[in-house]
C-alpha cells in the first residue's frame, strides 16, 4: 500500500461535510420586492419627534429626511423593522428614478412634508421612486 493515498480522500470528505454543516446553519432569508411608502419632513424637524432620520442620496445630492411615517405596502417585514435596516448608513438610501419624480424632490424646499413611495428589495439600500408628494 502506498503511504498518502488516503490523504487526499480523507481532506475531500472532511471538506464535504464541513461545508454541509456551514451551509445548514445560514438561514435562508428568501429575497422580496417591498413597496413602501415613507412620509417625513427635509431639513428640519416635523412637529414631533421623528421615528427615523433618512439620509437620501439621489444623484449625489444628499437630503435628510425626518421620518413621521412609514407604510409597508407590500412585503413581510414591518415598517419600524425596515426602518431599523437602513437608519443606521449614510446615506440611508440611493434613490432611483424617473427624472421628474427626483426632480419634485430637489425643487422642494426645506422643512416640506414630502411622501416618498417606491419599491425596496430586502437587504439592498436602492430605492426606486414610482411618486414623489410634496405639500
Amino acid at each position: 500500500m502506498r503511504q498518502g493515498v488516503g490523504v487526499p480522500i480523507v481532506l475531500a470528505v472532511l471538506l464535504a461535510l464541513g461545508g454541509a454543516a456551514y451551509a445548514r446553519e445560514l438561514p435562508e432569508q428568501p429575497l422580496e420586492v417591498r413597496v413602501i411608502r415613507i412620509e417625513g419632513h427635509l431639513g428640519g424637524r416635523g412637529r414631533a419627534a421623528p421615528a427615523a432620520t433618512l439620509v437620501l442620496d439621489a444623484d449625489g445630492a444628499r437630503y435628510d429626511l425626518q421620518v413621521d411615517h412609514a407604510d409597508v405596502l407590500r412585503g413581510s417585514v414591518l415598517a419600524s423593522d425596515f426602518l431599523a435596516e437602513v437608519s443606521p448608513y449614510r446615506p440611508s438610501l440611493r434613490l432611483h428614478g424617473a427624472p421628474t419624480e427626483l426632480d419634485a424632490l430637489r425643487t422642494a424646499k426645506p422643512e416640506s412634508t414630502v411622501a416618498i413611495t417606491g419599491y425596496q428589495r430586502s437587504g439592498s439600500r436602492d430605492f426606486f421612486v414610482s411618486q414623489v408628494e410634496v405639500r
